[in-house]
């Protein structure tokens, strides 16, 4: 596998979850570095639900029924295909990130649940605290003015829809 284009040192991270805790199951998480023009490079790795339980990982019942619902429930059936332990996700993860960039997210949501699986698995995350960007306080927008509402619930697709919003405004 390439190494990712990171020459640009931005990145957007996206995740998709069982919940708003810190220790929240991740379904998937999605990442793309960019620059002024263009995405760069791009990735989107499902992480096994159940393998993130035995590092406690938890889920919020509203949002499972929710998922659960008839016309919800094969966009939640589509996480676990091809779903990764753990240990390779954060692998994966860690590999894509490879140097300090700054990382533009939910800083209140995306990085804390991340990082706490980090922490939970015993891994040093490869987010650096002073690197993050807030999108939500960036833009001055509500979150639902630039998460990618498709109903398609895939994070790279809300990454690539964040870049063009971030470079419309020449953030």
């Amino acid at each position: 596998m390439d190494k990712p284009d990171n020459t640009s040192k931005n990145l957007i991270l996206n995740l998709e979850t069982l919940g708003n805790s810190y220790d929240s199951i991740i379904l998937q998480a999605g990442m793309c570095y960019f620059n002024e023009s263009s995405i760069l490079s791009t990735m989107c790795i499902n992480i096994n639900p159940t393998d993130q339980k035995s590092y406690g990982s938890t889920s919020d019942i509203n949002i499972l029924t929710w998922w659960k619902q008839p016309e919800n429930i094969n966009i939640y059936k589509k996480f676990f295909e091809n779903s990764h332990n753990v240990e390779d996700a954060l692998d994966f993860i860690d590999w894509f990130i490879q140097d300090e960039v700054n990382v533009f997210c939910q800083c209140a949501f995306d990085y804390p649940i991340l990082k706490s699986l980090y922490d939970r698995a015993y891994r040093d995350c490869p987010i650096k605290p002073l690197l993050l960007k807030d999108i939500p306080t960036l833009l001055s927008y509500p979150i639902s003015a630039y998460m990618n509402y498709d109903k398609s619930f895939n994070t790279l697709d809300n990454c690539k829809n964040q870049v063009k919003i971030l470079q419309s405004l020449n953030v």
